[in-house]
């Protein structure tokens, strides 16, 4: 069975009581490299942003540099840590330690996050989820991802909010890309209204 992720034990889920200092820092951090996974596993980086801060209260409790709380199964054949953390059990969240798996740096857990994910059948339904982050949640929570039954709704909460948003958002002033047409439309090339000068 493929290891199944839980939060730090740092108190609650962390994502709501951040310091807005903490949150900008470990989300420019993050950007980066969660676009990039993003783009791999066809989901919003802001979903990603949100889950890597669910998990680790926005950087307050990396453990092992692991971002998204992945446990270190009997198949895990790499570096280990144990921690306190907490599961859901009847609803209930029960204190107790876990291994976990431990990486060399912030991009190895995201890239290993992603080959999870990407690689595993029992999340395949979150995969090209863009935007929808409920759905994404749900499709992890349904191949066994998570053990709290709000794990959905924080998820969504956390990922639609302004602190997940700010870091992918373009800057002030800058045009917003028009979306591509639809196959077979004809490419509008001028701005609607641009005067054309006859040669």
């Amino acid at each position: 069975a493929p290891p199944s992720p839980v939060p730090p034990a740092a108190g609650g889920d962390g994502a709501d009581d951040a310091a807005p200092e903490q949150v900008a820092a470990f989300a420019a951090r993050l950007a980066p490299l969660l676009q990039q996974a993003a783009r791999k596993l066809g989901v919003s980086p802001r979903i990603l942003l949100a889950q890597a801060a669910i998990e680790t209260g926005w950087g307050r409790s990396i453990v092992g540099n692991n971002l998204f709380g992945i446990k270190a199964g009997a198949s895990w054949p790499g570096a280990q840590v144990t921690a306190a953390t907490h599961e859901y059990q009847d609803g209930q969240r029960v204190a107790t330690e876990a291994s976990f798996r431990s990486y060399p740096s912030l991009a190895a857990s995201v890239q290993d996050f992603v080959s999870l994910v990407a690689g595993n059948p029992r999340y395949r339904a979150a995969l090209g989820k863009g935007d929808d982050a409920a759905g994404y949640a749900r499709a992890l929570v349904a191949g066994g991802w998570a053990t709290d039954l709000d794990y959905v709704d924080k998820l969504q909460a956390v990922a639609g909010s302004d602190r997940a948003a700010a870091p992918f958002a373009p800057p002030p002033g800058t045009p917003v890309p028009l979306l591509p047409p639809a196959p077979g439309a004809p490419v509008q090339l001028l701005p609607p209204g641009f005067a054309t000068v006859p040669l």
